[in-house]
């Protein structure tokens, strides 16, 4: 175990969209029809906010998905996350918190009550569709965080 503290650097955004986007099948091992939303730097990293919008007419249901180690070979399921139809997209319908306690409990939670996810170095995140998406709509998924 080491004796030097290690403190996350400056705040970073990450953001990926996709349209049409089709589901993702569960596996171990396939990031076919994932959506990247972020690789952790080279001492890791910490995710403090994970939004989702969506232009679909039909509600988007999320995997949030881990590649440990970043090959594609050791895929891990954090949540599953409702995105309500027009969500941040329509005037009355905010975008959502994939990392709300209240839709991914089991992650770790800070001083302010709020969820996040560490990630090690090279690890990889993701969000996978539970169905595909309507024609011609798209996702978009906003993160800030930050590397060690």
């Amino acid at each position: 175990m080491t004796s030097t503290p290690a403190f996350t650097q400056q705040i970073q955004t990450a953001a990926a969209s996709q349209t049409s986007a089709a589901a993702w099948t569960p596996s171990a091992s396939v990031t076919t029809n994932l959506i990247k939303v972020l690789t952790a730097g080279a001492n890791g990293a910490r995710v403090t906010s994970l939004l989702a919008a969506t232009t679909d007419t039909a509600a988007n249901d999320l995997f949030l998905v881990i590649d440990a180690g970043g090959n594609g070979g050791n895929l891990g399921i954090a949540g599953q996350v409702d995105v309500p139809l027009t969500s941040g997209t329509a005037a009355t319908k905010p975008v959502v918190d994939l990392l709300s306690p209240a839709t991914t409990p089991g992650l770790p939670v800070d001083n302010n009550g709020k969820n996040f996810i560490h990630l090690q170095a090279g690890d990889v995140l993701y969000v996978g569709l539970v169905a595909g998406m309507s024609a011609g709509k798209t996702l978009f998924v906003t993160a800030q965080y930050e590397n060690y």
